[in-house]
């Protein structure tokens, strides 16, 4: 897509803390592990420890680092953490780390990149994309981790903790004002005594959109809204027992992926209307979608208690979402295809798991946990201009249990050995009515599965250690929710389980306390891949066999002097389908084949002659074919400087640039998501000995115009454009 000039300076930011905030007390008893100025304590074991310890690959992120870096939402994850992506399909986001990620978009699908709140998990997928507010610091673990966080975190997980109340009254707020008239504003409040605590964290964002409407009624689209409230309730009745109510609100809607354009004029309407059929810049669109409608709503229950040399901690967690969108398929004004949708998820989840609290040479955790979750579509259709192609409803139930253990024993002062695995039975009731014909089926299917993983670290001096690392991750078999139980010859729809062994080696270390190095190589056998193809537009599920990916990653920090920060990451990544010899692809329509036939589809061939829009449906084997929807190569890397002045006051200074290589979109390797470049910046100013802060800031500096997303299909290819402003 071809570059533009769409930078975007904002407005002055402005914050303020009536009370400075107090060092608040982190997940399982963080705050009891001292560290290092400049060090992180990160709690991805269940435990308190120290960042550069830990023998995992993890990105992890203060808040007011975050904020320093115009993170804010956890899609811009993206730009500071190696080798994940947060890729979507339409409007369904789809995270990846390493290349592994899910690659559906039905209700029942779950992501392998999870999200958890609090240690409290979210299982619909679009709540994998949340804005952040109140936020502590956040943790992204990449590889598999199934054995502390479930079944489906095969590709990695993302952690965020959000700021748990004190008896210390403290109030902090924010307001900004962008370009499109952007606006957002957070505040965040808490208060109570030595026994009860509470706090309340509200955030409020809109725009006006940067996309021209070149259709009726000619309005800007592209415009989103956003608000959310989250709610803590903390007591303390002894020193041993902490107790955690907490519950959040959240409503988003957005015209951003419902307002795609055809790429490079791919589209079924140029065909069949060439006369009317209007090109468009990368910023325009006349096309016939609608808005995206999205609540989430949950509460959540944390009990924690101090047995006396082992730590108890119980959770349970509830959640209710709902998404509605309405998808133009074609991209045109000639409206030949559209889909509305809507997706509900309700869930609950319940764990419970113990911790070792010594200090001696075996560290341990076992748990246990069971999982809950109705998720389907009230009326998922089809629409051929307004009349009514298909009409379906389905519905998938989720009941899962699991048990599962950790235990690291050091064999020397140098040597650390950890073993670790889960125990998985999860069984999916299917059912699915078609509501054009009244027909309905229903299947029901069990899954076993055990994940082990092991580890060896060896520590040459406090300051650095390497590890080795081999372990498996396990995504459920299911159904697309959408879609029959079983086809016309009795065989079933659901896919099977997709599996994960990873094997990384990698190494922590500093220098001097001045710079910190982590860097690992990774190897990935993967199979049962569950795929997504969309037959008649309609969204199915299929397994696509093997996959070899392997690839390297690094994240550099340094501070040489007091107030600079300097930061790098990188990843490079291999990864071709070794096995998948019934893959859906698409065949461009030419002036010679206007109307291609099976035989000449075979194999999904380039057919001679000029393109004229819309393609034909065809089957292939992508055996040695790119793997799809993560990039092959990223590059970031950032400045943050704070200047404290003689009257009281600072200044800071930051700066953050990421470089995306281009990724496949699908099986066919057909279409390509080109590369791109982003670079944000800000300016702040302190106020004298106060909490008050200014800041202009920008993002996108250099203009870059990029894809948000490439959707491919027979009807068409369509794609979002991302400029300065747009936040999906």
């Amino acid at each position: 897509m071809a570059r533009s000039i769409h930078a975007w300076l904002a407005a002055s930011a402005l914050g303020g803390t009536l009370c400075a905030a107090p060092a608040l007390a982190q997940q399982t008893g963080a705050d009891e592990a001292a560290a290092a100025p400049g060090e992180i304590i990160v709690t991805a074991q269940r435990r308190a420890e120290r960042l550069q310890e830990v023998p995992l690959a993890i990105s992890a992120f203060t808040g007011e680092s975050l904020q320093s870096q115009g993170i804010t939402s956890t899609r811009d994850l993206t730009i500071v953490t190696p080798g994940l992506n947060f890729t979507q399909s339409s409007f369904s986001p789809q995270p990846t780390i390493r290349g592994i990620g899910t690659r559906g978009v039905s209700a029942s699908e779950e992501s392998v990149v999870p999200v958890y709140v609090d240690g409290v998990y979210q299982p619909f997928l679009a709540s994998t994309v949340m804005e952040l507010n109140n936020v502590e610091r956040i943790e992204v673990l990449r590889g598999p981790q199934t054995a502390l966080y479930g079944r489906n975190s095969t590709g990695g997980a993302i952690n965020i903790i959000t700021y748990t109340p004190t008896d210390r009254p403290t109030m902090r707020a924010s307001v900004s004002y962008g370009r499109y008239n952007e606006i957002i504003a957070k505040g965040y409040v808490s208060l109570g005594n030595e026994v009860v605590q509470g706090s309340l964290a509200a955030l409020y964002s809109r725009d006006d959109g940067y996309l021209e409407n070149l259709a009726p009624p000619f309005d800007n689209r592209g415009w989103s809204k956003n608000w959310a409230l989250r709610g803590k309730l903390r007591f303390t009745p002894s020193d041993r027992l902490e107790v955690i109510l907490a519950g959040t609100l959240s409503r988003h809607d957005d015209t951003i992926s419902t307002s795609s354009q055809p790429y490079l004029d791919n589209t079924t309407a140029r065909r069949l209307s060439p006369s009317t059929y209007v090109r468009l810049t990368p910023f325009q669109q006349n096309g016939t979608g609608g808005e995206l409608n999205q609540r989430s709503d949950n509460a959540s229950l944390t009990v924690k208690y101090d047995l006396g040399g082992v730590d108890a901690t119980a959770i349970v967690g509830y959640d209710d979402s709902y998404l509605y969108t309405f998808a133009d398929v074609d991209g045109a004004a000639l409206n030949v295809t559209s889909l509305p949708t809507d997706y509900y998820s309700k869930s609950w989840i319940q764990e419970f798991y113990l911790t070792s609290a010594n200090d001696g040479p075996f560290e341990w955790t076992v748990g246990q946990t069971y999982f809950w979750r109705d998720s389907g579509s009230y009326h998922s259709q089809t629409l051929s201009g307004t009349t009514v192609a298909t009409d379906a409803s389905g519905t998938q139930i989720t009941k899962a249990l699991a048990f599962y253990g950790q235990g690291t024993y050091a064999l020397t002062e140098a040597l650390k050995v950890t073993v670790a695995g889960r125990y998985t039975t999860e069984k999916k009731e299917h059912s699915y009515r078609n509501n054009l014909t009244g027909a309905t089926t229903a299947e029901d299917r069990t899954f076993h599965d055990f994940s082990p993983s092991a580890t060896v670290q060896y520590v040459f001096s406090p300051d650095a250690n390497v590890y080795l690392r081999a372990g498996k991750g396990f995504k459920s078999g299911l159904y697309a929710t959408t879609t029959p139980s079983y086809d016309a010859t009795g065989a079933t729809n659901s896919v099977k389980p997709e599996k994960v062994w990873q094997y990384e080696l990698g190494t922590k270390f500093s220098v001097a306390g001045v710079l910190r190095a982590n860097l690992a190589a990774f190897y990935t056998n993967y199979s049962n891949l569950q795929v997504n193809i969309r037959p008649n537009n309609v969204s199915r599920l299929q397994n696509a066999g093997k996959a070899e990916i392997y690839g390297i990653e690094g994240e550099i920090s340094a501070e040489p002097v007091r107030g600079l920060n300097l930061h790098a990451g990188f990843m490079r990544l291999w990864g071709t389908f070794k096995d998948f010899p019934n893959a859906q692809g698409n065949v461009l329509r030419t002036d010679q084949f206007p109307s291609p036939t099976n035989a000449q589809t075979a194999g999904c061939p380039v057919l001679p002659g000029v393109p004229v829009g819309g393609g034909a449906a065809c089957t292939f084997d992508a055996s040695g074919r790119q793997i799809i929807r993560t990039p092959f190569f990223t590059l970031s890397g950032g400045i943050t400087y704070k200047a404290e002045l003689a009257n009281g006051g600072a200044i800071t200074l930051a700066a953050n640039a990421f470089h995306a290589g281009k990724e496949y979109r699908d099986a066919d390797n057909r279409v390509t998501l080109p590369g791109y470049t982003v670079v944000n910046g800000e300016i702040g100013y302190t106020l004298p000995n106060s909490d008050v802060k200014f800041t202009l800031w920008g993002r996108n500096l250099f203009n870059e115009v990029y894809n948000v997303y490439i959707l491919t299909g027979a009807t068409a290819d369509t794609t979002v454009c991302r400029t300065a402003r747009s936040t999906i």
